[in-house]
């Protein structure tokens, strides 16, 4: 990838589509530290700092990151970077998590099988794509397209 530019000098919108692959992180408690330089002008236009813990549920998240910009007067035009990232640890902690969804699920479907044997009502029906909801949708949706008048009269 590389950059491309919009705008005039005092607004320019930068843009970079690149894909970078860090180094494996011993520890949570790293920052990633991305810094803006102006190659041409041998300038550090500034830099964006992202804690590696407000990433620790594993998955990509798209965020603006604010840009310190040194030499910029306070009041300057605020800058940023969008970034989309994810910092994958563990491949533990994704799986664990989709167990722990499909044994809520489970839990659940367990819990409207019993109401459903003893008489009770269901505690989770809107949680389910049950056929007769399905058939009963279906038809609603002719009735309301065809009122059974042929347009003869008997």
């Amino acid at each position: 990838g590389g950059a491309s530019a919009a705008g005039d000098d005092c607004g320019a919108l930068v843009l970079f589509d690149q894909l970078f692959s860090v180094a494996p992180v011993r520890t949570a408690r790293a920052e990633l530290h991305v810094e803006v330089v102006d190659d041409a002008k041998q300038l550090r236009r500034g830099y964006a700092r992202l804690p590696l813990s407000d990433l620790a549920d594993q998955l990509k998240h798209r965020l603006d990151l604010p840009i310190s910009r040194p030499g910029v007067p306070a009041g300057g035009r605020p800058a940023s970077l969008r970034v989309e990232v994810q910092f994958q640890y563990s491949k533990v902690v994704p799986i664990q998590k989709r167990i722990f969804e499909l044994m809520d699920e489970q839990r659940k479907l367990h819990r409207d099988v019993t109401n459903l044997q003893i008489g009770k009502e269901l505690e989770f029906e809107d949680d389910w794509d049950l056929p007769d909801k399905r058939d009963l949708a279906d038809a609603e949706t002719k009735a309301d397209g065809d009122d059974g008048d042929d347009g003869k009269d008997s």
